[in-house]
């Protein structure tokens, strides 16, 4: 019988492993990737706001942030909505926000906005290109 071992010189096997330089390499390939979707999904929804004649009063970016854990070792990849207005305003690009209020001259909903879901689009293209690597 074979015995499974739970830690590598004192650290958990998952960390142990997520530092090998071939899976940040992988990572970082996949992070890039998904970035390089998610900013021709972003220059898309820009354009079509302006063909329908919608003003676009932000600024937002795709950048990936290579990060290593403190203590307890570990590090990643992120790729992030960044947006210069702050407040909210990438979380409201990605997720869409509800009505806050009714005008009360014309009733029409106001503040309410539908998420572009851009990172969550680009994540789900390089799964599905990439599905039998990831399994």
């Amino acid at each position: 019988m074979a015995a499974i071992y739970k830690f590598l010189n004192g650290r958990p096997l998952s960390e142990a492993v997520e530092g090998l330089p071939g899976v940040q390499r992988s990572l970082g390939k996949y992070a890039f990737e998904i970035k390089a979707y998610a900013d021709v999904f972003l220059v898309e929804a820009r354009d079509y706001s302006i063909s329908i004649g919608r003003h676009i009063d932000w600024d937002a970016e795709i950048n990936v942030h290579k990060w290593r854990g403190g203590k307890g070792g570990g590090s990643g990849w992120d790729v992030i909505l960044d947006d210069t207005a702050g407040d909210g305003a990438a979380y409201n690009i990605e997720k869409g926000r509800r009505v806050e209020f009714y005008d009360d001259e014309t009733g029409l909903p106001m503040g309410a906005m539908e998420g572009l879901a851009l990172l969550e689009r680009a994540v789900q293209v390089v799964a599905d290109r990439h599905r039998k690597e990831l399994r």
